[in-house]
């Protein structure tokens, strides 16, 4: 069985860089280089991000992160008691649309999505849980 990281923060901006220096660490601890661990640190980046800026607007709360490794793959589960909310059912932004006539919102979740092999979203005793996963091997593409 392989050992699982956990990082528990409030879910204030302030606190977005422990999360960042987090999964750099995990990631190093677990052998993961880049490509791959540029993809994570992205997605992750962008779904804590999303759950501070969104998930606690009219209350606080935390957000945890856990990380583990199993031979190629590695599994981050970020979980919140935020409004719920399931951003594997975002659409994805038109990214053809001139700047000045997209959508504001979105690209966040549509960079994490495209940075993991899969999301998967589901709402567990009054929690957000987010599960990506990652196939690290230097070939392993996202899809």
């Amino acid at each position: 069985m392989s050992e699982t990281f956990e990082l528990e923060i409030p879910g204030t901006p302030e606190h977005l860089p422990q999360v960042f220096d987090f999964v750099a660490d995990v990631l190093e601890k677990i052998r993961v280089t880049d490509p791959p661990a540029y993809a994570i640190t992205l997605a992750v980046d962008e779904v804590v991000t999303n759950v501070v800026a969104y998930a606690y607007r009219e209350s606080e709360g935390s957000v945890r992160i856990a990380c583990a490794r199993e031979g190629n793959i590695v599994t981050i589960v970020v979980t919140d008691e935020g409004r719920p909310f399931d951003p594997t059912k975002m659409p994805p932004p038109d990214t053809s649309a001139d700047l000045d006539h997209r959508t504001v919102g979105g690209l966040g979740i549509f960079l994490a999505k495209k940075a993991m092999n899969s999301i998967t979203y589901e709402r567990k005793d009054g929690r957000n849980v987010l599960t990506m996963v990652k196939d690290v091997r230097a070939s392993g593409r996202s899809k």
